[in-house]
């Protein structure tokens, strides 16, 4: 199986470890603080992926590609998406629905400085879709030669317009638009340019993984204080959003490239992978179980002494699992009708322009991203 076509499962513990963290930072997020490094964990992991998709996948017609990706996209992350807001709507629960179909309702916390409850973890997803409707159009339209540079000036950029929003917006939720978050997208889509192109060559994982923990746990200072990793800089942080999300990419490149050995066999355990592969559900749905207590105590009173938060982790596991093998899997089948195009028959010695790598196969789709995975 080529590097192309192989399914990483030790990403889908990363996804389960990021779902983690979010699940307990929402729970409470004064004990769980850290746990607020799962979304831009998922941020970084989506760039890695969609980066190496794209250009693992560019064929001589950019359109053909560009249509394969957008449509094998909205078949995994539209549907359950556009359920759960209707079934909210239907209900009377989902406020300024407008904001939320169009995939705008991070723009709508940023600019009314509103925290809206049990659907407010969208505002990620939001920003998810942003990337993947404007990323693709600007690296398959680019230059190749020039993508890692333009990558470069993405993540300046992104931390320029995050220290004016803290200088200009001081306390706004700007963390919640996507030129701020975008640093970590920025970062993982830099790092998959890399592996692609470091793909013949073999890599230091379990260093990189290593490397990668002690800048994205500030190296393990001051945990008793951190803050959301995405807030504006407070008390001279300004620099530690950058080294989160290098530390993030490194992480999964060293992940990623991971060959042999305990790492790789700690992060292969079946229930953790399977309930990364389903993330995307244990996301969606995370965030409407906390209340969950009172209408099962009702039902079943011999629950009463079960914390509050286990029976939310076991509601939110069941409906995703229900999710996953009755709605979300049979549609993701469907990408298999939309295949990436051929990229034709090369001759002896003939390069892959896309990754400056000779050109060896014709790569088959990824595995899935994450959260909208």
């Amino acid at each position: 199986m080529s590097d192309a076509t192989q399914h990483k499962k030790q990403l889908d513990s990363l996804r389960c470890l990021a779902i983690a963290g979010v699940f307990l930072f929402h729970a409470n997020d004064r004990l769980f603080s850290y746990g607020a490094m799962g979304v831009p964990l998922f941020f970084v992991l989506s760039g890695f992926l969609i980066a190496r998709i794209l250009v693992l996948h560019e064929g001589p017609a950019v359109g053909a590609s560009l249509r394969a990706f957008y449509l094998r996209r909205t078949l995994r992350i539209f549907p359950l998406y556009y359920a759960v807001l209707v079934v909210l709507l239907a209900s009377g629960r989902l406020e300024h629905p407008a904001w939320y179909f169009l995939y705008l309702h991070n723009v709508y916390v940023f600019a009314h400085d509103v925290w809206t409850g049990p659907t407010n973890h969208f505002w990620s997803l939001c920003v998810e879709e942003q990337f993947y409707l404007l990323y693709p159009l600007a690296l398959l339209g680019a230059p190749r030669r020039w993508r890692m540079g333009l990558l470069g000036v993405a993540i300046v950029g992104s931390v320029l317009v995050r220290l004016f929003l803290a200088w200009q917006c001081p306390g706004a939720k700007s963390w919640a638009l996507l030129p701020v978050a975008g640093e970590f997208l920025a970062w993982g889509c830099l790092m998959g340019l890399y592996e692609v192109r470091q793909r013949e060559k073999p890599l230091p994982a379990r260093r990189l993984v290593l490397a990668g923990l002690l800048l994205a746990g500030e190296f393990l200072a001051g945990l008793a204080e951190f803050h959301f990793l995405l807030l504006a800089p407070q008390g001279g942080r300004t620099v530690y959003p950058t080294l989160h999300a290098i530390g993030f990419a490194l992480i999964v490149l060293g992940t990623w490239r991971l060959e042999d050995g305990w790492l790789l066999r700690a992060l292969s355990v079946r229930p953790v992978v399977y309930l990364g592969k389903i993330s995307y559900g244990l996301y969606v749905f995370h965030n409407f179980s906390y209340g969950v207590k009172r209408p099962l105590v009702e039902w079943l009173p011999f629950l009463q002494p079960v914390p509050g938060t286990a029976l939310a982790l076991a509601a939110t596991v069941a409906v995703a699992m229900l999710s996953w093998h009755l709605f979300e899997h049979p549609i993701n089948r469907l990408k298999d009708r939309f295949p990436y195009p051929e990229r034709g028959a090369p001759g002896p010695g003939a390069w892959n322009q896309s990754s400056c790598l000779p050109f060896r196969e014709a790569p088959e789709p990824l595995s899935s991203l994450a959260p909208g995975s």
